[in-house]
């Protein structure tokens, strides 16, 4: 996946590898290509396509006050989720600012690369199980914490992680679907 002009080297590398990670440890293997101004990211010929905005810096002198709102989205039409999905990098890393504040600079950049990358693969699960339905736990869960997004092993849970293989199944051209 190549990120818009300007997003630092280390959140792009960082980013395309939790996506990665996320998706494998769920049995779906991803491909993640670039297309214009645009990001897609290829699940069994299926494209996503993932929209960057604001700044993608891990830089900690922004003004919390700011936050606002979502930190991504997933378009939908007459209910039907479609293969776009919008993340705010300003909101992720306003979101977590607070936890990456006394961390080193190079340990910031990398924390904030892994938090992109899970609400980008957040929102991609929204579009491979075409739901709107959280998880109670794991990286589907509504709503993730700063240390949700930044620290530890978080990973779709096993609920999630079939709803989007038994999904997959009625992709066109998708192909058989992986083992449950």
């Amino acid at each position: 996946m190549l990120f818009s002009a300007g997003v630092p080297p280390l959140t792009r590398l960082g980013a395309e590898s939790e996506i990665t990670l996320q998706f494998e440890d769920a049995g779906i293997p991803v491909r993640v290509h670039a297309y214009g101004r645009r990001d897609p990211v290829l699940i069994r010929g299926r494209g996503i396509v993932v929209k960057l905005r604001g700044s993608c810096r891990d830089d900690v002198g922004s003004d919390l006050a700011r936050f606002r709102g979502p930190m991504g989205w997933t378009h939908m039409t007459d209910g039907e989720i479609l293969p776009i999905v919008e993340i705010d990098c300003e909101s992720i890393r306003l979101h977590t600012l607070m936890g990456m504040f006394a961390r080193d600079r190079s340990l910031r950049g990398l924390l904030y690369a892994r938090a992109v990358g899970r609400v980008i693969a957040h929102e991609i699960y929204h579009v491979l199980a075409a739901t709107r339905i959280h998880s109670t736990t794991g990286l589907a869960m509504p709503r993730l914490s700063p240390e949700d997004l930044t620290d530890g092993r978080l990973r779709f849970d096993v609920e999630a992680a079939g709803r989007m293989r038994r999904n997959l199944r009625w992709f066109p051209g998708s192909g058989p679907c992986p083992a449950e």
